[in-house]
């Protein structure tokens, strides 16, 4: 198999992923067997102490804290470790596209209702790194500069410098990349890529891989899901599938996820618990109008922001819906990469 470009430019970077853990723990980048090698043997035997995989950006107040603890008598804090014995290895893309010098990621929210049928968040939000992206072998133990995820990035010493959070909207992708546009001419984008080109591929990513665990999720009326789906794009403009959580972070951690979550769980809550408890016949159905529905701007609070993209079949074939909301065969999804 021909890795694609993006994905190898020299350095044979790959990424280990400790299974069971989130928060970025287990996770760590590496470019040699032997560093494979000793990474799983310690994680067999459960040698890796949770403070080596990320690190506090105070060392000094953690320090504070523990001396404290022992003056008053009480326990200090006992290192925790982290045991596994099944991983997921993936081939790093080292080539990313930069946000300023700085790799980010994109984190979408997928959900599975009791009905079978997959809906995708209309928002999705970029997550940042504070710190500038390097393939060097000194960065390859450098969690700010590789993992984006929040929980690792709100310990680096930057976090918050660029943005609030280290998070981005939609709209504030496509400006950037606007702007990067104007100063570099080889960016050959539409001026809208973000909503034309990089959200309906990661849709294509989103269907295709729903249906490929078709037959493994549990079905019925008692059980719905959220997922975090979490997309890279790479210097050629095309959005790769990193990784899909079952329990996706819902801290509202800036100011756009302060206006985002609410949004996104009340409407949730509407395919999901509204359907197994419907209102009972002759109640007054409330006015989203009067009600405090988490505005979005360019957005009706009466819309539900939950677009269904697919509707699962455990008896056959799966169908997607097309830009137009018709019915399409999973099978015949365009499956090209790049834009």
């Amino acid at each position: 198999m021909k890795l694609p470009r993006s994905h190898f430019m020299g350095h044979n970077i790959w990424i280990l992923k400790a299974t069971g853990f989130n928060r970025g723990m287990g996770i760590h980048v590496f470019n040699k067997l032997d560093e494979l090698q000793r990474l799983i043997k310690e994680y067999t035997e459960g040698t890796v102490a949770e403070s080596n995989v990320v690190q506090p950006k105070d060392k000094g107040k953690e320090s504070k804290q523990t001396l404290n603890a022992t003056a008053n008598n009480q326990q200090p804090d006992v290192p925790s470790y982290l045991r596994s014995t099944s991983f997921v290895i993936q081939k790093y893309v080292e080539k990313p596209l930069l946000l300023l010098g700085r790799k980010f990621d994109i984190r979408v929210w997928v959900l599975v209702n009791q009905e079978q049928r997959v809906f995708i968040f209309k928002e999705g939000y970029i997550r940042t790194s504070c710190e500038e992206y390097s393939l060097s072998q000194e960065s390859m133990s450098k969690a700010y500069v590789h993992l984006t995820n929040n929980a690792v990035q709100k310990n680096a010493i930057n976090y918050g410098k660029f943005e609030d959070g280290n998070q981005l909207s939609y709209n504030d992708l496509q400006k950037i990349l606007n702007k990067e546009k104007a100063a570099k001419p080889e960016y050959q984008l539409p001026q809208d890529y973000v909503r034309s080109v990089l959200i309906p591929k990661m849709k294509e990513q989103i269907i295709l891989s729903m249906e490929s665990v078709r037959k493994k999720l549990r079905t019925g009326k008692a059980y719905f899901e959220l997922f975090g789906y979490d997309f890279i794009v790479d210097g050629d403009f095309a959005p790769w599938l990193i990784e899909v959580n079952t329990n996706p972070c819902l801290e509202e951690s800036s100011k756009l996820l302060e206006c985002y979550i609410p949004r996104m769980v009340n409407d949730m809550l509407k395919l999901t618990v509204d359907l197994a408890f419907p209102p009972k016949k002759g109640s007054t159905p409330y006015n989203p109008r009067e009600l405090n529905c988490f505005s979005i701007e360019g957005y009706l609070n009466e819309e539900n922001l939950w677009e269904q993209v697919l509707k699962l079949d455990n008896n056959g074939a799966s169908e997607g819906l097309g830009k137009n909301g018709e019915k399409t065969p999973v099978g015949y999804i365009n499956q090209k990469r790049g834009w």
